[in-house]
């Protein structure tokens, strides 16, 4: 800054020296020219200063935020319901027994019966039908009726047969039986005779079953129940643990055989002479699918009560195989 003054005055007292020389009535005024000569160094020193700052930036205008963005929530996800497997109906025990009652009372049912006692005790198969209430077709003795009955156009779901007297097990009558049996009707055969055709007109028979003659018997003996868990033993009554002799009758022939499972059979022994025996010494079967039931003994050397019992737990539980075929 001194520089700048010096060099000022030293430029203003040179102009000075150059003029003209004023007349000698003038007088220079060195007061106003040191003033002059201050103003003017002033006015070079403020022009260098503003040409040294940086230019003067423009503020822009302050620009108002945007609004904080808020994210809108996720949208929940509507309900999927996800597809079930659509499970079989399933009927409840008072429904099935309804069925049951209802198929049972109007089944057709077809009956061969003949025994020792036709004028004593009677018919006892159809003594049991009677005892509960189903309807039936009984043949009696006649074999003709019989077989014409199995000829015929009828469906019938159950057939029984006790034979004692007169012989079915041969020729053309077992084979019309056996018909019905590859059509899906159930039957309980009951015949003392297995001895005697086993090898010959029984031998389909036994062979359908699953089991073999094993022996005869050589006289009247208790039959206890081998297999306690089958429903036969308990449905729709419980039998006895063990069916006691009654009266012997005098049958002349023969009052029974025993029967033994054939090898890699699945019949299931119901009566035999042995409780804990399930392979041998068999006098009821239950066989072929469960749709069969050989009966190798006389009920009528037993006490009527309990083979009336026995029977109509064959019939219960064949009756329940036929409705189960059913669609």
């Amino acid at each position: 800054m001194k520089r700048i003054l010096l060099l000022a005055l030293a430029a203003a007292l040179l102009a000075a020296c150059a003029a003209p020389t004023p007349s000698p009535t003038s007088t220079p005024n060195l007061t106003r020219l040191a003033q002059q000569v201050r103003s003017t160094a002033h006015a070079e020193a403020n022009q260098k200063t503003r040409q040294a700052l940086p230019p003067t930036l423009t503020r822009l205008p302050t620009l108002t935020p945007n609004p904080t963005y808020t994210p809108y929530p996720s949208p929940t996800p509507a309900f999927t319901r996800t597809a079930q497997a659509t499970a079989a109906p399933q009927s409840s025990p008072t429904s099935a027994a309804a069925a049951f009652a209802q198929f049972a009372k109007n089944a057709k049912i077809l009956v061969y019966e003949d025994n020792y006692q036709p004028q004593g005790e009677g018919y006892w198969i159809r003594d049991a039908l009677d005892a509960a209430g189903y309807r039936y077709q009984h043949s009696g003795e006649k074999i003709g009726d019989f077989y014409a009955a199995l000829q015929s156009d009828t469906d019938w779901d159950l057939i029984l047969i006790g034979e004692e007297t007169k012989t079915l097990i041969d020729g053309e009558v077992l084979a019309a039986v056996l018909a019905r049996m590859d059509r899906g009707t159930p039957v309980a055969f009951e015949t003392w005779k297995t001895y005697t055709y086993y090898s010959h007109g029984m031998a389909e028979l036994l062979k359908r079953c699953g089991v073999e003659y094993q022996r005869k018997w050589t006289r009247l003996e208790p039959l206890a129940v081998v297999n306690k868990a089958l429903p036969l033993a308990k449905t729709p009554n419980a039998l006895p643990a063990v069916f006691e002799v009654g009266a012997d009758q005098g049958y002349f022939k023969n009052n029974g055989d025993y029967l033994k499972l054939a090898p890699g059979s699945k019949a299931q022994f119901l009566l035999g002479r042995y409780p804990t025996r399930a392979e041998d010494y068999g006098s009821a079967v239950l066989c072929q699918d469960q749709r069969l039931i050989l009966q190798s003994f006389v009920q009528q050397n037993y006490p009527k009560p309990s083979m009336l019992l026995l029977w109509q737990n064959y019939i219960d539980f064949l009756l329940r195989q036929r409705l189960a075929q059913k669609p």
